[in-house]
């Protein structure tokens, strides 16, 4: 009868909230910096097609910087602060996973924490359907989730051969595409010679006379396509109904198609990497400044060329499809690069003894950072969607930009105020305590 009461005893504890001294500042921060930074990218979806990002030349006409904000987001910006954010997720899963082995035997830890992923998973559904944002990452994450409890107690060296694999993986795919969009225009101009020989061209050949075309047709959308334009209608001025409806059908294309051929080892790969990271003492805060500075110029030094070229040389060909997939080949070694200069760059700022007026608004945001990063989609369809304020496919350039400050003063503002008041943002009390299957303790004493 005692044990049972201490096993209730422990489980209660565990689920109690975590105190301010038993948290890593430095993750906190880590993670507001990661949430508001992954808005400069979304903001584009949430504002406009998805073709206006993958070809900006497109909405040039629409207003000012149009090319100057793609350039700079895509130098500084792409990939990275979801591959902070993903690598936090598989540091904070090994500590999850510890905190849990300190209280539990290893059946329980097991159960708790496959039910903490698969409400992950529900809750990425709910944003992609019910706040009707296409481009959550919290399904994903819940199925990379699934794969991170069976590695996390692997020696280091296989999980670093492991990791070192997936990323590798979608390397030699982009390889591969490019070689396929190689020997397409290759077909093509071949037959453009013999055809203008006079030769009559085989089916196959009068099919290889369309493929590149097509290629380039896609990689150069025009606002005046049709399903582009049958987007912005809707999104800007259609009923509830069809704007759920054509979100859900990009719902399901982004977790499905999407997921399998890109987002899904994007995380994991991070994810991988934020475990190695947090064993070595990197995210803990367990290595000399010196350290982290050699791992910000390094970091800087490969990603921030490679960013800068992709960016470049895409607008140079004119957002070319084979110049696009070049670029693809070696996105992750940049992304990489860039990852790690911020990684370092938020870790020193932190231990820096000036700058308490930013870092204690960025660890509030961290905090609640599913819940910020929820409220974006809620207000990102508010802002842009028909039944808000149906600014969908007006605003371009530097005036997204003025929406994502606005946003993050919001999110500031009110991530410190609710943490005055309460232990967890709502979205982290609800989650928590159904992992738990416990109500939480929600409001602070005073």
């Amino acid at each position: 009868m005692n044990s049972k009461l201490a096993d209730q005893s422990s489980a209660a504890e565990l689920a109690g909230p975590v105190t301010e001294p038993g948290r890593i500042e430095s993750l906190d921060v880590m993670r507001g910096f990661a949430v508001l930074g992954i808005l400069l990218m979304n903001v584009w979806a949430f504002a406009l097609p998805k073709e206006a990002f993958e070809y900006p030349v497109m909405i040039e006409s629409l207003g000012a910087g149009v090319m100057e904000t793609w350039a700079v987001t895509v130098a500084l910006l792409a990939g990275t602060q979801r591959g902070l954010f993903s690598l936090l997720f598989g540091a904070g899963a090994v500590m999850i996973l510890t905190r849990l082995a300190t209280r539990f035997p290893a059946r329980d830890v097991r159960k708790i924490y496959y039910r903490r992923i698969f409400i992950l998973i529900v809750i990425g559904l709910i944003d992609g359907f019910i706040f009707m944002w296409p481009s959550d990452i919290l399904f994903v994450y819940g199925l990379c989730g699934l794969v991170l409890f069976p590695v996390h107690k692997l020696r280091t060296g296989f999980l670093a051969l492991l990791t070192v694999i997936v990323f590798a993986v979608p390397i030699m795919n982009r390889s591969g595409d490019l070689q396929e969009l190689q020997s397409t225009r290759q077909a093509y101009e071949l037959v453009v010679a013999k055809q203008s020989s006079g030769v009559v061209l085989s089916e196959a050949e009068n099919q290889a006379l369309l493929a590149w075309p097509g290629e380039l047709a896609d990689a150069r959308p025009s606002l005046a396509d049709k399903r582009i334009r049958q987007t912005t209608e809707i999104m800007s001025s259609g009923s509830l109904r069809d704007v759920f409806i054509l979100q859900a059908k990009g719902t399901i294309i982004v977790q499905t198609i999407v997921n399998y051929h890109f987002y899904f080892l994007d995380a994991l790969g991070m994810m991988l990497l934020g475990m190695l990271l947090f064993r070595a003492g990197i995210l803990a805060g367990k290595v000399p400044a010196r350290t982290l500075t050699l791992m910000l110029i390094i970091g800087f030094a490969i990603g921030l060329p490679v960013s800068v070229w992709k960016a470049g040389s895409i607008i140079a060909a004119d957002f070319d499809p084979i110049a696009q997939a070049q670029t693809w080949v070696i996105y992750d070694v940049g992304r990489a690069g860039m990852v790690a200069g911020y990684l370092a760059a938020v870790l020193l700022f932190c231990r820096a003894g000036w700058g308490n007026w930013l870092k204690r608004p960025l660890a509030a945001v961290g905090r609640m950072a599913l819940t910020n990063y929820l409220t974006q989609s809620i207000m990102g369809g508010l802002i842009f969607y028909s039944f808000g304020l149906g600014l969908y496919g007006t605003l371009v350039g530097y005036q997204l930009y003025l929406v994502v400050v606005a946003i993050w003063i919001l999110q500031i503002l009110w991530s410190r105020a609710w943490l005055n008041y309460f232990y967890y943002g709502p979205f982290e009390w609800v989650w928590r305590s159904l992992t738990y299957k416990q109500m939480q303790k929600m409001r602070r004493a005073t």
